[in-house]
């Protein structure tokens, strides 16, 4: 292996740690980036567009991607956009202060207030950034545990908004010869540690249950664009049993209270529609992960219960919703899910379950993404985004806030990193003109 050169500056964007080993190049700034997830890879095109240097990207795993590529978010901002372009319309002054409350709300005491503060901040120029990577952004939706609407998705996409980013992201590496990428590559050891805490995690609260194989570890994410729009989340009797808003981890305790600990997700054509997921859906049930049935009889035969328990509860919830009077606490309604008074309508049926998404503890950065050294200070030339870092989001991660994160901070990484390694080789550059 090669130790890591003075002059090369080292971007960790995902849990492994370490530098690969790299042929020796020309005398020119060169970041390596150790990962290939959303935000490594949001480094390595910002780090290209901030300097001329050379970009070397190591992922571990056959392809790039990784976790983000089970992920299905959207991205939680302070612009929407105005028809997927770049022109915009701010949110009310209040915004940026109630974003960073519901943010800090989820975190528990444990978040950074600093970064997530900066977090909320730079997500103003996300979408002008997605829009140059050539995707459109649609219509926001409030996501759970936000109390604004602030969470867009790409329009029309046939994957979620993690693989439509990352597609486009490889996409403009591709095209770029200054940008190397090492595949199947584990890195296995760094010159330099810092300590880090890997203490919280972060439940999705509805990941897919696939019928063919329920006990695979590995599962997709619904998209929380969908209870957003109105879905409502069944137990095995069909009744309701949480607030589908509330914070990711109190829907994600109720469902590990229930005896199975798997529900149904319910979803109404138009709500699918609401969200524009319908693309999104069709695929899911391409493979076999999506029911769909027609009208209430239909939905309680498929889901095996009552069809009088069923009708009763949806007959309350369409009761709540009139009045904005619902007894488990939720006060937002996007759409009306009327199964009930529409026999023949569409709907959509998700065997459900938490997951684990991720981690919330790690390596410790500033708001320049220097990874902090135990006793406080920056590893000079060592700089960190995404699931490696600790203490941004605190307990918990708003829905939209772990896309945002990684690429306000991939990009904030990659950009440091270029200017980083540029100052490194000028300054290498004068002393050896000095010394002639």
């Amino acid at each position: 292996m090669m130790p890591v050169a003075n002059r090369v500056v080292v971007c960790l964007v995902a849990v492994a740690l370490g530098v690969a080993e790299l042929a020796p190049g020309p005398r020119r700034p060169r970041v390596v980036i150790v990962g290939g997830g959303l935000a490594g890879l949001s480094a390595a095109v910002e780090a290209r567009r901030t300097s001329d240097v050379h970009v070397e990207l190591v992922d571990k795993e056959p392809c790039l991607g990784g976790s983000s590529r089970l992920a299905c978010d959207g991205i939680s901002v302070l612009v929407a956009p105005a028809d997927g372009g770049l022109s915009a319309r701010i949110w009310p002054a209040d915004g940026y202060e109630l974003f960073v409350e519901d943010a800090l709300r989820a975190g528990a005491g444990l978040a950074d207030e600093a970064l997530l503060r900066m977090l909320v901040r730079q997500s103003a120029n996300v979408p002008a950034f997605v829009h140059s990577l050539g995707v459109r952004l649609g219509a926001a939706v409030r996501a759970p545990g936000h109390c604004r609407t602030r969470t867009l998705r790409p329009v029309e996409a046939v994957h979620s908004t993690e693989r439509t980013l990352i597609s486009a992201l490889k996409d403009a590496l591709r095209a770029d010869p200054s940008v190397r990428v090492h595949t199947g590559v584990r890195v296995v050891d760094l010159l330099l540690r810092s300590d880090g805490s890997l203490a919280q995690v972060h439940f999705s609260p509805v990941a897919i249950v696939d019928p063919s194989a329920p006990d695979a570890p590995c599962k997709l994410e619904v998209p929380l664009d969908l209870c957003a729009a109105g879905a409502v989340l069944l137990d095995s009797s069909g009744r309701r049993f949480v607030d589908e808003l509330a914070p990711c981890a109190k829907v994600a305790e109720a469902m590990l209270a229930l005896p199975s600990r798997t529900a149904t997700l319910l979803v109404d054509a138009p709500a699918v529609q609401a969200a524009g997921l319908a693309n999104v859906l069709r695929s899911y049930e391409e493979r076999g992960l999506v029911r769909r049935a027609l009208g209430l009889d239909a939905v309680a035969r498929t889901l095996g219960v009552d069809p009088l328990v069923l009708e009763t509860e949806i007959e309350a919830y369409a009761v709540a919703q009139a009045w904005g009077v619902d007894p488990l606490g939720k006060t937002a309604f996007p759409t009306r899910l009327e199964l009930s008074a529409e026999p023949g309508r569409e709907a959509f049926l998700m065997s459900v379950t938490p997951a684990l998404r991720g981690t919330l503890g790690g390596l410790r950065i500033d708001e320049d993404a220097r990874v902090l050294a135990a006793r406080g200070g920056p590893i000079v030339g060592l700089f960190a985004a995404g699931e490696v870092c600790g203490g941004v989001h605190g307990a918990d991660c708003l829905p939209g806030n772990a896309v945002l994160e990684c690429l306000v901070f991939g990009r904030t990484a990659g950009r440091t990193a270029a200017l980083a390694a540029r100052a490194a080789v000028a300054f290498d550059r004068a002393t050896d003109d000095g010394e002639r």
